[in-house]
């Protein structure tokens, strides 16, 4: 799953980023920025709602979901998932689409924050 997480993480930042850099073709970008979200969207939600095959794992899930971390982890999904993807539905100035790249961004910086450190809370004994 990590390679796929990475690929579609990849594909978020660089249509955000492009976005950003290159607003004359900011309409093409943002598509591909809303498609890409929908793909991390989809894996986040197979990552806390399947079940783990190990005790750890699941416990990892409930410390991202559940944990001191929850709220950074829900930010990300809410501000930085749907909420762009929300706003891409709509026909967007490039101001307001320089701005869903921005949440965009934050969302995946929170969420991946949140992803890598839960299994690092988890005691080794």
């Amino acid at each position: 799953w990590s390679a796929l997480h990475m690929l579609i993480h990849g594909g978020v930042a660089g249509a955000a980023g492009l976005v950003i850099l290159v607003p004359e073709h900011s309409n093409v970008w943002a598509q591909i920025l809303l498609i890409t979200l929908v793909g991390h969207l989809l894996l986040v939600a197979m990552e806390i709602f399947r079940r783990h095959p190990t005790a750890d794992g699941n416990a990892a899930v409930e410390k991202m979901t559940k944990g001191s971390s929850s709220r950074v982890f829900y930010f990300g999904i809410g501000f930085g998932g749907f909420l762009p993807m929300g706003l891409l539905g709509f026909e967007l100035g490039n101001i307001l689409l320089i701005f869903v790249a921005v949440l965009a961004l934050v969302g995946i910086y929170c969420t991946e924050f949140v992803r890598i450190r839960a299994p690092q809370l988890i005691p080794l004994s």
